[in-house]
């Protein structure tokens, strides 16, 4: 223990080889819109995933209380218990939402890809269920069949970290490919080889995002479609930074694809309700029914922990409503004119934005110790971003990621330019 307590005390607490415990920025106050406060003076947030603006919009903090007094504001026992009718509205709401049969919240986008990843990679052989489908004579014909991961390699961590934690606890149960981003005929040959030693007895999983939280490129979903038809794989497609800002409704990049019901039975979709939404909570929705009812009692979280409060869950039906409605499709104008505007911009000026074509806009510097110089400069004048170095994204690909909201205007798109043109004439990037 003593070894252990020096070595926190040398490394995290005084930070002398490593700084990954201190945040990028803090404010002085709450989050107020747009701008924050920070040593004083009032910076424009370009870190803030409220995409539609929706943390500062009086119609939603009025939906907000108007269901805090309507309804009890206490946590309900785990939905394995007690399943509220609010919870159960919701679930609905967000089906319908992506034309699906059925769906499961959690209390963060994060619990809704850890227990998915968990639940599909162990499936009859999860712990808190192992027995119980042993003794019932369950799952004989299926549970010796290995679950196969393909995961693009820009996935989110917590679809990544899970999937490894799938494997380690089985044995031959469970295994772990990863392609270079996007590069779906990599992705092809792995599908291939693994035929060669399982056939087609293996429960196979293509695991990707839909929009990149650190390009902002968008994926070529259709692609990944026919390739999870061709090779009879479930396609699990993470919409976090796409809920709310892309789509007809905003319900996301696969309510695009063509043919949609054609696939539909095979796709797991996830979203949060932290960004757009500006809630908390994330969830899953599926076309299969029997699949959804596995899923959960697969899921630890479904079992053993609460969900989110009933109140919360009235409030996000009523604010799915207005963000499918006519101030959704208007912010959703907005922020699609601002964030073309901005990487023309960044382009004509000869800044690599490594082919974004959306609101999440990133600036490739390279060098961490110059990225880190950028963000100091910028922060400097009136503008907080968020830092991308080892071991966020690889060594020499360094980048500050700029993250749009529909309220961000031209002169404020404008100043942050000229900004960057001074910081890369500085820092020689």
């Amino acid at each position: 223990m003593k070894i252990f307590l020096k070595e926190i005390e040398e490394y995290i607490i005084k930070g002398e080889k490593v700084n990954i415990v201190n945040p990028q920025s803090v404010t002085e106050e709450g989050f107020y819109g747009k701008y924050l406060k920070v040593n004083g003076k009032k910076k424009l947030d370009l870190t803030r995933l409220d995409y539609l603006s929706l943390g500062s919009n009086q119609k939603v903090r009025e939906i907000m209380i108007e269901c805090i007094q309507k309804f009890d504001i206490s946590n309900p026992a785990s939905q394995i218990v007690m399943k509220s009718g609010s919870t159960v509205k919701l679930e609905k709401a967000l089906a319908d939402f992506h034309k699906m049969q059925s769906s499961l919240v959690f209390t963060s986008g994060y619990s809704a890809n850890e227990n998915m990843m968990l639940a599909l990679g162990l499936r009859m052989n999860t712990p808190h269920l192992l027995t119980y489908f042993r003794e019932a004579g369950l799952g004989k014909s299926s549970i010796g069949i290995p679950s196969i991961f393909f995961i693009d390699e820009e996935s989110h961590f917590s679809l990544q970290n899970t999937a490894r934690i799938a494997k380690m606890l089985t044995k031959d149960k469970c295994f772990v490919y990863r392609f270079p981003s996007m590069n779906y005929d990599y992705l092809i040959k792995q599908i291939q080889k693994t035929y060669l030693n399982h056939s087609d007895k293996a429960v196979r999983i293509i695991v990707s995002d839909t929009l990149s939280s650190a390009s902002g490129q968008i994926f070529d979903i259709e692609a990944l479609c026919s390739i999870a038809e061709e090779y009879d794989c479930i396609l699990y497609l993470d919409e976090a930074h796409a809920i709310g800002t892309l789509g007809e409704y905003g319900n996301g990049i696969t309510s695009n694809v063509k043919d949609f019901n054609r696939y539909k039975d095979r796709l797991i979709i996830m979203g949060t309700l932290t960004k757009a939404f500006s809630q908390l909570g994330g969830y899953v929705t599926m076309s299969n029914i029997s699949m959804s009812l596995f899923l959960r009692v697969c899921s630890p979280h479904y079992i053993f922990s609460a969900p989110i409060p009933p109140w919360m869950a009235e409030a996000i039906v009523k604010i799915l409503a207005v963000i499918k409605g006519d101030f959704g499709k208007r912010e959703r104008a907005k922020l699609r004119v601002i964030s073309e505007y901005l990487r023309n911009e960044l382009i004509r000026n000869n800044f690599n934005i490594l082919g974004s074509s959306s609101h999440i806009i990133p600036v490739l510097i390279g060098d961490d110790e110059k990225c880190k110089a950028v963000k100091q400069f910028l922060e400097q004048w009136g503008f907080i971003t968020s830092l991308f170095v080892y071991p966020a994204v690889k060594r020499g690909n360094s980048l500050i990621r700029l993250s749009l909201c529909s309220d961000i205007d031209y002169r404020e798109a404008d100043k942050l330019i000229k900004i960057l043109i001074l910081a890369k004439k500085k820092i020689c990037f």
